[in-house]
């Protein structure tokens, strides 16, 4: 989700927590990798998460793509650390792709660019009205 702290639209925040139903054996931890992809090839974001709690977890990290044209393929890849050698989809590994869409922020009107505007809208007039 995007960042509530953060005015950057490209800073997010990854949140994980545990479901109830996961019983993880002492000391071990789910991993949570997060992808990005770039062109034909999936690029790490941020850097791998821990989790071994139902508490929610954040891991925060840029977005490089703005606007509804280039959307942001995001993949996750979750595990548990003792199984990393030994990963079978659907038993003990989980792979979720998702499109991250950040909309181009809407200006709206401003009175100091439109003021701007005005001057060298009248200023470039001036500057052809007036002899040479």
């Amino acid at each position: 989700k995007q960042d509530d702290f953060s005015d950057d639209i490209q800073a997010h925040d990854l949140l994980v927590t545990l479901d109830d139903s996961v019983v993880l054996e002492d000391s071990d931890f789910i991993v949570v990798l997060a992808f990005i992809k770039k062109d034909d090839t999936y690029e790490m974001l941020g850097k791998p998460m821990e989790v071994s709690t139902v508490f929610p977890k954040a891991n925060k990290f840029q977005l490089p793509f703005v606007g509804k044209e280039k959307p942001n393929y995001i993949r996750l890849v979750v595990f548990p650390k003792s199984s990393y050698d030994n990963l079978t989809i659907e038993e003990n590994l989980q792979i979720d792709d998702k499109v991250v869409i950040i909309a181009e922020p809407n200006k709206g009107f401003s009175f100091w660019d439109s003021l701007k505007n005005s001057y060298e809208s009248i200023t470039r007039i001036i500057n052809k009205l007036s002899p040479k």
